[in-house]
């Protein structure tokens, strides 16, 4: 966000707009991947399936199989 400021700040103030702050923040969202930083959170803190709906278990499950699907993708990179 503060890199979104500061590019914001940069240009003129008629640009200077919180619908142009929102774009640079998309845009630089856009740029990471955060399937891993979700990974390891719930790596750090444990991948408890108790008292979940069936929807939820399956999204965590998803989550658990990360490094399978990202070690699928650098092998298509390579490829």
């Amino acid at each position: 966000m503060k890199k979104a400021i500061d590019e914001a700040q940069k240009n003129d103030k008629a640009k200077f707009s919180e619908s142009y702050i929102n774009k640079l923040m998309k845009d630089i969202a856009n740029t990471y991947d955060l399937r891993a930083t979700i990974f390891c959170v719930f790596y750090r803190v444990g991948f408890d399936l108790h008292e979940l709906t069936p929807q939820e278990k399956q999204r965590m499950e998803i989550i658990q199989l990360y490094p399978y699907l990202k070690n699928g993708e650098v092998w298509l990179d390579i490829k």
